[in-house]
């Protein structure tokens, strides 16, 4: 995989206790956190499947982030992206319509999202 020509998505995972992370209308907090856990064997599930479906795969404690090409990621979850580069570098990616999830993960995955570049002190950066 050209690292140069990656992007990277955030792929939120079902909670173990059925809230949403995209649809909670609370803060998500220290204290809160654990309610939106997934559980730890649909996590190893989804990580095997997106590293067979050729993704890097990086696991943090309720969404896991992945890296490919454009064309990947186009593939796996038939959409178009549209991928803009501004002139310090920084990309954003739109994709045209909500990624489908893959057969197998739809009732594990609850969403896959592009983030904006992070805005940190008036300078972006990609995530």
């Amino acid at each position: 995989m050209d690292k140069k020509n990656s992007i990277s998505a955030e792929v939120i995972l079902k909670s173990k206790t059925g809230k949403s992370m995209i649809e909670n209308e609370n803060s998500l907090t220290s204290k809160n956190i654990h309610e939106f856990e997934p559980p730890i064997e649909n996590t190893k599930i989804v990580v095997e499947k997106l590293k067979e479906l050729g993704f890097e795969v990086y696991q943090n404690q309720l969404t896991l982030t992945i890296i490919g090409d454009a064309i990947l990621f186009e593939k796996i979850f038939i959409i178009a992206l549209s991928i803009k580069r501004n002139k310090k570098n920084i990309i954003s990616v739109n994709p045209d319509k909500e990624p489908t999830i893959p057969q197998g993960l739809s009732g594990i995955v609850e969403k896959i999202v592009f983030p904006p570049a992070a805005r940190l002190f008036n300078r972006y950066y990609a995530i």
